[in-house]
């Protein structure tokens, strides 16, 4: 963000401590944890830390990697979901960038296309490099090597030929469940990816909705160590849960710098003062006290801030101390709900309309999502016609600043061997409050029709029947939006079996829950709703 303003130390202390671990043999593994409200700008200074890291470091000439994530509400019970992101980023696994490549893009919400993995040697695909090397991890601790097609299928969602039909209903060797097992593979994965590079960054934005198993595999690599491997990670939450691992960092680690906990101020109103000059490219001295007042409004949250000056932009062409232009000036900037709203509807229907089924389907969402969804709820028919309403849809969304595309890398970003009628785009929406605005100006029968839509089309897929549970737990997660309770409770019967197979008992737990609330009379309450169908009966028994 070129408006980006403060920080300073924050960003200094990221750096230091990169250099310091790149430029150790095997350096302990470090936490850095920054907290604050919503908005006051902790996802851009881990952008714009984790970018400096990689400048000062390639400049050094140091073999560095970041993965950047974000642990999302709808992902808590699905065992790994922040881990396999990393474990793939880590594996070298990237986006499929052609529309071609990403037909089925519902079969990866995260926007990643297995199929489409490099070949390595000939004769093997990206898929197999993968699997012979989870093999190796499942000799290293003498388990059945057929836990890595399980695991390739099931927990990183790569398509596998072997057959693993009945694996986790087997018991290891010590009798119990797989679930440790599970936790040790995949810290043993990661830190061997990690070998030979001077340093991994791991950046986990809302870490307080992380997975619980992503937990206990970033709490092992931290107890082990030597893996050179810094964690950086935001909540907005300062009570993050695993209570103990906190209270352990900040007590123990906090003077050997192994730990770091920042907690976010407001901007002062130099920085905002500032930021005003910045955004609409004037000098600070030009910038007079009503307009300030009106910036003001955003209390020092960075996102408020940005929302507020990008409409004075807008309206503005310059700020002089010419007394008359001043006059003509407006008195006072519109509340933030009330330039969103105006942001909003300035927009063509069309794009208001692409945007509001991306903002649906989450806060990022690929194009080829949305051009499904069109494709199932209009009367034409053609993938094409609808691909380029799409694009030229996300295009003016992306100069009005609603929505970013993002990128695995900087070599995706510039890449020119993809035609642009051919690219298939990940978008995430700029600030959050656009999302839900939108969000709040949809019927709420638009969404349940929305969500039925991906769900069916999901399930004409095949995914329903898909061994991968990240792509289970989605679709039930649209049956449940949408309102049909058998089909959510029916899948969700399915995925709560195999994790209870496995001991992931937590997780099964929260899958039922999740799935008896959907016939309560009120979601805060424990009441069933009378003269249920008898077909739902016998499920919410069962």
């Amino acid at each position: 963000n070129p408006n980006f303003v403060g920080r300073n130390d924050e960003i200094e202390l990221f750096q230091k401590t990169a250099t310091e671990m790149a430029n150790a043999f095997h350096a302990p593994t470090r936490i850095c944890l920054v907290t604050g409200v919503g908005g006051i700008g902790k996802s851009l200074l881990m952008i714009h830390g984790l970018e400096r890291i990689r400048k000062t470091l390639r400049c050094a000439k140091k073999n560095v990697l970041v993965t950047k994530h974000s642990a999302r509400d709808g992902d808590t019970l699905v065992p790994f979901s922040v881990m396999r992101a990393v474990l793939l980023d880590l594996f070298g696994v990237r986006s499929a960038r052609r529309i071609d490549d990403a037909s089925s893009a519902f079969s990866n919400p995260s926007g990643r296309s297995w199929r489409q993995l490099d070949v390595g040697s000939e004769g093997k695909t990206g898929a197999d490099r993968i699997h012979d090397r989870l093999v190796g991890i499942c000799k290293e601790m003498e388990v059945p090597v057929e836990m890595a097609a399980a695991i390739s299928q099931q927990f990183l969602g790569i398509d596998h030929s072997a057959d693993i039909n009945g694996f986790f209903g087997t018991k290891p060797k010590d009798g119990g469940k797989w679930a440790a097992s599970l936790v040790d593979f995949m810290v043993r994965a990661i830190r061997r990816s990690c070998y030979g590079r001077d340093l991994t960054v791991i950046a986990v934005d809302d870490i307080d909705k992380i997975d619980n198993m992503s937990w206990k595999v970033l709490e092992k690599i931290f107890e082990l160590g030597d893996s050179s491997v810094l964690v950086l990670c935001t909540s907005r939450r300062f009570d993050l849960g695993r209570t103990e691992f906190w209270e352990t960092l900040r007590n123990d680690h906090s003077r050997n710098k192994r730990f770091h906990q920042i907690d976010l101020d407001f901007l002062t109103d130099d920085e905002m003062r500032r930021m005003t000059a910045i955004t609409l490219g004037v000098s600070e001295d030009n910038i007079n006290h009503r307009m300030l007042q009106n910036v003001m409004q955003s209390q020092g949250l960075p996102q408020h801030a940005t929302l507020i000056l990008e409409e004075l932009h807008r309206t503005l062409t310059s700020i002089r101390e010419d007394e008359e232009e001043e006059e003509d000036a407006p008195n006072e900037c519109p509340t933030l709900t009330q330039l969103i709203l105006q942001r909003i509807d300035a927009l063509h229907p069309s794009v208001r309309n692409v945007l509001t089924i991306g903002a649906i389907v989450g806060h990022s969402f690929d194009l080829v999502e949305v051009v499904e969804v069109l494709r199932h709820t209009s009367n034409d028919p053609n993938p094409y016609a609808h691909i380029r309403r799409t694009q030229a849809a996300l295009s003016s969304a992306l100069e009005s600043g609603i929505v970013q595309e993002e990128y695995d890398s900087d070599e995706d970003q510039h890449d020119k061997s993809i035609p642009p009628e051919w690219r298939n785009g990940v978008y995430t929406f700029e600030h959050e409050l656009l999302r839900s605005t939108l969000l709040k100006l949809v019927l709420e029968e638009r969404k349940r029709n929305i969500h039925q839509t991906i769900a069916e089309t999901m399930e004409a897929q095949g995914l329903g029947k898909s061994k991968d549970f990240m792509t289970r737990m989605r679709i039930m997660a649209h049956w449940k939006s949408s309102g049909s309770r058998a089909q959510a409770s029916s899948l969700g019967l399915t995925i709560g079996q195999e994790f209870v197979d496995i001991g992931l008992n937590e997780q099964a737990i929260g899958v039922y829950e999740g799935c008896v609330e959907m016939w309560c009379t009120r979601r805060d309450s424990d009441e069933i709703e009378n003269d249920l169908p008898k077909d739902e009966v016998e499920l919410l028994i069962k």
